[in-house]
């Protein structure tokens, strides 16, 4: 598992990382004699205080807070008082420069000359009529394309409309930009606001789950592909397995309207399944476990999904073993698995991964940060 990535599918994250590269577009930070940055506050990030849900808020705030754990921002100033929330008393977000690359390929932002910012701006501006919508955020997010003018780009971008609401943005990019699906990858919000109305979506969650029996005792969620196929065939009883690509990164797309497909294996019953899907949507009570990787990157997944399902903890019998391998030698230095980026996240919220897990991690068994991969356990 990958270090986390920032939560884009909430418009406030993505608002912010856009937001500094905007003004990096403007000036380019070696014309800088420092980084940029914002107030936070109801003129300057709207879509975050236009939450109104306070638990949305914390959770929204809690994925602003992981790019600073990123080292792509710092949050600057002080609360009003203890008492208040940590958006309180206008904080400061300030870009940390070194990690303009990797936001802007997060992003899908490459680093855009003065001149081309003008001929896209031009070029849409005089397309204004094929558009309906508001083009502004478009107008700050150029297209880019080798050996295609912006024009060129914008005659195509306009054939948008052609296709039906609800089609993904990587079938349209391939069926308008000579057949390149990433073109729109970052852009399908300024797309459909160009347009007026929700064109493109973004692929849903791909869920698997194997659920054997109709009676759900617990949910186990698993970190890597590996390990869930080999769950499988050795489901503990009462069980349901739960594996998806990215989905740790992303698990409060589950509550959302469309934010998932559920794919159930050959051996689930299917009124199970059913419970599943519901269980996935926090509808229904089971016990909630979390079994990954013995690394820092699992146990921010264990702590990034205690987020949206507050109940969930480590699954013990898995990480047990784990740590039996950690005492008898077999782990690995962090460098020796291109890890070395994972950062501690100090919590998580589950005693076990908190007064065992971690510092367990952290020791080594005296020979510093060590690691086991989730796949070395015996289903």
């Amino acid at each position: 598992m990958t270090d986390f990535e920032p939560h884009l599918e909430e418009k406030a994250v993505a608002d912010i990382l856009n937001r500094l590269v905007d003004m990096l577009d403007k000036q380019a930070m070696a014309y800088r004699s420092r980084p940029p940055g914002f107030r936070i506050n109801g003129k300057e990030l709207p879509s975050f205080f236009s939450l109104e849900d306070a638990q949305d808020r914390k959770l929204v705030w809690r994925f602003i807070e992981q790019l600073v754990t990123l080292q792509w921002i710092k949050i600057t100033g002080r609360r009003k008082s203890v008492d208040c929330e940590p958006w309180s008393g206008e904080p400061r977000i300030v870009l940390v420069p070194e990690a303009e690359p990797a936001i802007r390929k997060t992003l899908g932002r490459t680093e855009v000359e003065a001149s081309y910012l003008k001929s896209w701006q031009r070029a849409l501006r005089a397309a204004r009529n094929s558009f309906s919508g508001d083009i502004e955020l478009l107008s700050r997010s150029p297209l880019r394309i080798p050996n295609k003018s912006a024009q060129e780009i914008i005659e195509q971008l306009v054939k948008v409309p052609e296709f039906r609401s609800g089609t993904f943005a990587r079938e349209i990019s391939a069926r308008v930009f000579w057949g390149l699906s990433k073109i729109l990858d970052g852009r399908v919000e300024a797309v459909n606001t160009a347009f007026g109305r929700q064109i493109l979506i973004e692929k849903p969650l791909l869920v698997n789950v194997h659920v054997p029996s109709d009676t759900i005792e617990e949910v186990i969620f698993i970190e890597n592909e590996v390990s869930y196929l080999a769950a499988i065939d050795n489901c503990p009883p009462g069980a349901a397995l739960v594996w998806a690509s990215g989905f740790m990164l992303s698990a409060r797309r589950l509550l959302e309207p469309n934010g998932m497909v559920l794919h159930a294996s050959s051996g689930s019953v299917g009124l199970a399944v059913t419970l599943a899907l519901q269980l996935l949507h926090g509808r229904v009570p089971s016990r909630l476990y979390f079994f990954g990787d013995l690394d820092y990157s699992g146990m921010q997944i264990l702590k990034q999904l205690r987020v949206v399902f507050p109940s969930i903890v480590s699954w013990q019998p898995g990480y047990k073993f784990l740590l039996e391998q950690l005492h008898k030698g077999n782990a690995h230095p962090a460098d020796d698995a291109d890890k070395a980026r994972q950062k501690d996240p100090v919590s998580t919220g589950c005693a076990y991964a908190d007064s065992v897990l971690l510092p367990k991690i952290r020791e080594g068994i005296g020979h510093g940060v060590r690691y086991v991969d989730q796949e070395a356990f015996v289903w």
